[in-house]
């Protein structure tokens, strides 16, 4: 398998890099998402890679102004359950690189879904 597609729930607000607050506010969203993409990775594939490349896709359900760089950092979490299911060793930029973000309307199905792509060796030697 060289490339697995993880569909996640819309952004949660609570995980938003600006959100003001107490740390334990988010804490419940942030371990409830890290497990998520962990399961449905596992669920997809039980490989182990060196190294891959991830594509956010963020599809919102209206045409509201957002900052594509939170949308991406909202999803910390299910990178972290991604690297805890095994698919890759790390998120650090030897082991995962950002191919790309696109931001799209789904009024019926708002979601985000990560494509990650393997790779044959680190990212960056």
């Amino acid at each position: 398998m060289d490339a697995i597609t993880i569909v996640l729930p819309p952004v949660n607000p609570k995980l938003n890099a600006h959100n003001k607050g107490h740390w334990r506010g988010k804490l419940k969203a942030v371990k409830s998402l890290r497990q998520l993409a962990g399961f449905l990775t596992r669920e997809q594939t039980r490989e182990q890679w060196p190294a891959a490349t991830i594509q956010y896709r963020f599809f919102f359900p209206n045409k509201l102004r957002r900052d594509q760089a939170n949308a991406i950092q909202s999803q910390k979490a299910a990178i972290d359950g991604v690297v805890d299911a095994g698919l890759i060793p790390d998120d650090d930029w030897q082991h995962l690189a950002i191919a790309g973000v696109t931001c799209e309307v789904d009024r019926t199905n708002p979601r985000v879904e990560l494509v990650f792509s393997k790779t044959t060796k680190k990212v960056i030697p």
